[in-house]
């Protein structure tokens, strides 16, 4: 969550919102017209070296959460740790970028959470006292390393009452007020909000298939493990094409000699696995997994999985490895999994 502190001043921040939020916001109040909601906020805090000082935040995009979220008219909870997953994503595709140097100079900040954006019942157009408290508390807890809030309120069919510098109209039927706290203050202040196109901003990508489809990968670690296979957690590299971080692990069979190095694309099965293998180490150590994968990967030689004429997404990381293991003569123990052998295949990090 940290990254660069503003000043303690009475001075607002320059504000600027991507497109892309508001109409995001827009659709997530349209789909839930009759109760509360809303999503977490990610950007960029600029220090002001490119405005004359005067800090600047930049409202790259949305978390929504996911289908924990409880809603209805008069409470919104944000749900599980889904969207500290994402937001733990995005922040490390963006400093991989950063020490890549793929960012422009003034974008070379880190990348944080800046507030909720929320949906109230009626026409409540700014942050309740019950949200005041809230955005306090997490301000005074140190941990979250932050110095303000941003707590956009979006409406929905309310009459037009003009313009304001912190308000925008998204839609026909939809605005958003803009709102602002320090730790220091003790309310909340209006903060206008200027829009600036998609194509003006930094681009954050999309969240990586173990987190958009998490059913997809708890079968496929299912049919790993009924294969025999005892998979490691879950590593994140910047290995194939520089776009954004793969999703690897390493896994093995209960007595072979040699485990498999698999690096799945954010956008897997679009795009197929990579594997590798390597000599055995051992998996239950993964306080250094990251770095020994990284050494592992460099050293080994690609493998090229037999084509069976099948779609890659019909194919499944299992069937990929079994059959690497019959081209390649790899296979040197027996297929049954130990007992009580369960996934433990969630991040290391």
């Amino acid at each position: 969550m940290a990254g660069i502190s503003l000043p303690e001043t009475t001075i607002l921040p320059n504000l600027v919102v991507a497109q892309r939020v508001l109409d995001k916001m827009a659709e997530a109040a349209r789909a839930w017209q009759a109760d509360e909601t809303g999503e977490a906020m990610v950007g960029l805090v600029e220090p002001g070296l490119h405005t004359n000082g005067v800090p600047g935040v930049y409202l790259l995009d949305t978390i929504a959460p996911d289908e924990s979220a409880l809603r209805n008219a008069h409470t919104f909870q944000q749900g599980d740790l889904h969207q500290d997953e994402v937001l733990w994503w995005l922040q490390e595709n963006w400093r991989a970028r950063r020490l890549r140097g793929d960012l422009p100079p003034k974008w070379d900040v880190p990348l944080r959470y800046l507030g909720d954006w929320h949906k109230q019942p009626g026409g409540m157009t700014r942050p309740s006292v019950g949200d005041l408290r809230t955005a306090k508390a997490w301000l005074r807890d140190v941990d979250n390393g932050m110095d303000f809030l941003l707590a956009p309120i979006v409406t929905s069919c309310l009459p037009d009452p003009g313009p304001a510098p912190n308000r925008i109209r998204v839609d026909g039927q939809t605005r958003v007020d803009f709102w602002y706290l320090q730790r220091r203050q003790r309310d909340f202040d209006s903060i206008p909000a200027v829009v600036y196109r998609d194509g003006q901003l930094p681009r954050l990508g999309a969240s990586p298939w173990h987190l958009r489809d998490p059913q997809r990968l708890d079968h496929e670690f299912d049919r790993l493990l009924e294969a025999g296979f005892v998979p490691s957690p879950l590593v994140f590299l910047d290995l194939l094409d520089h776009s954004q971080l793969e999703v690897c692990f390493l896994l093995g069979r209960p007595g072979a000699e040699q485990l498999f190095l698999v690096a799945t694309p954010s956008d897997y099965p679009a795009h197929p696995a990579k594997f590798r293998t390597t000599a055995f180490l051992d998996l239950e150590d993964d306080s250094r997994l990251h770095d020994r994968f990284l050494q592992r990967w460099r050293a080994a030689q690609p493998l090229e999985v037999p084509s069976d004429g099948s779609p890659a997404a019909d194919r499944h990381l299992a069937g990929q490895i079994e059959e690497l293991e019959r081209s390649a003569d790899l296979r040197t123990a027996p297929v049954a999994a130990p007992p009580g052998v369960s996934p433990s295949y969630r991040s290391a990090r």
